[in-house]
């Protein structure tokens, strides 16, 4: 089975001149973890997590230490906000070069491709670059999962 079988064809994205503002936004009224960058062909350029444009708000020592079950409180630091300069900052210049797969590419090899990246969610691209999907971990599990269904008669 390919991933254009399973991935998402509404795809939220961000057009690359975009500002982190935007791009906040859009997380929130959309409810997404990652956003495509793309260009004004709809070409693939980059990708901005959620993940990332947190950690750019957040105290480093949360990145820093691995055991917080001891802190059931962080007071004031719960609040972290973005300066208007952070906010005005071009997602360009924050957002990670894009990992895809095409979209005939098989469900393991996508998997395969999450994996070796670290990502949950996988942009997918025609031949010539441009954003046709989106697959999550979840999509191409399902995938399998339905294939083996199919093939046990389940």
């Amino acid at each position: 089975m390919t991933i254009s079988k399973v991935m998402k064809t509404k795809v939220i994205s961000i057009p690359e001149t975009a500002t982190l503002e935007d791009a906040v936004r859009s997380f929130v009224e959309n409810r997404v973890g990652t956003l495509p960058v793309l260009a004004s062909g709809g070409e693939l350029v980059g990708v901005l997590d959620m993940q990332d444009v947190l950690l750019l708000v957040l105290p480093p020592f949360v990145r820093l230490v691995a055991d917080y079950d001891f802190v059931h409180d962080f007071g004031p630091v719960e609040f972290a906000e973005m300066d208007d300069a952070m906010r005005a900052r071009p997602i360009t210049q924050v957002m990670a070069k894009p990992h895809a797969v095409e979209q005939e590419s098989g469900l393991l090899r996508a998997y395969a491709f999450m994996n070796q990246h670290g990502l949950e969610n996988v942009p997918v691209t025609d031949d010539s670059g441009k954003l046709v999907g989106i697959a999550s971990r979840v999509d191409i599990g399902v995938g399998f999962l339905r294939t083996w269904m199919e093939h046990h008669g389940v």
